[in-house]
């Protein structure tokens, strides 16, 4: 058995300090090792975990742009004392931040993966073996709306302008964001019923990358 790689920064350059900060969590210390080089290859600053616990402490100390996660973490390299699985990751990052976007990945085909994560309020989902050219895709997907959520009232070029719903969508996230994620806060500064604004915050399907 490979020995476990500790959490690291990533190697070589340094990214610059407004690069988007990538949290990337895999047992498969080979493509962790691997996802890290392209990454930080194409201008993201990368932080690696190779363990449920050690991926939920960093979530708790640093602030991170993307979370890319997979979902059926090795127990047997983990630790006793450890959660073990993605889904334990995942729960961290929603109480952190409920609108930092988290990607799932896994090869697992012995349970509807895909559902599990969906229902467990993942962003996106990617099935190894996945193309890099995919995955660069799903993170400036995410990153374009979370930065679209912090600015997309400050209208600068025609190109900025957003359809009426995905705009109000936008502005109901950022209040919710500002109330620390809770929606009950958000919707009474809103004047909106707190399902409203609930259904407001699901991920439009038909806006999803295709994995």
């Amino acid at each position: 058995m490979a020995p476990q790689a500790e959490d690291t920064q990533p190697h070589g350059q340094p990214a610059p300090e407004s690069a988007p900060k990538i949290l990337v969590v895999d047992d498969d210390l080979e493509l962790l090792k691997t996802l890290e080089e392209y990454l930080v290859g194409n201008g993201f600053s990368v932080v690696c975990s190779s363990s449920a616990g050690g991926a939920i402490a960093l979530v708790k100390e640093q602030t991170f742009s993307v979370v890319l996660v997979d979902w059926r973490l090795n127990r047997e390299s983990a630790g006793s004392a450890d959660p073990g699985t993605g889904s334990a990751v995942l729960k961290a990052c929603r109480e952190r931040d409920p609108l930092l976007p988290v990607i799932v990945m896994s090869g697992y085909e012995g349970m509807d993966v895909r559902t599990d994560a969906v229902l467990a309020e993942a962003d996106s989902f990617l099935a190894k073996p996945f193309s890099f050219v995919l995955l660069a895709n799903h993170l400036r997907h995410w990153l374009t709306r979370t930065r679209a959520g912090c600015g997309f009232w400050k209208l600068t070029r025609e190109e900025d302008i957003l359809p009426f719903e995905e705009a109000k969508r936008l502005y109901v996230i950022e209040a919710v964001r500002l109330m620390g994620g809770n929606v009950a806060a958000a919707a009474r500064k809103l004047g909106l019923h707190r399902h409203t604004v609930a259904a407001l915050l699901e991920p439009p399907t038909g806006n999803q990358p295709n994995s």
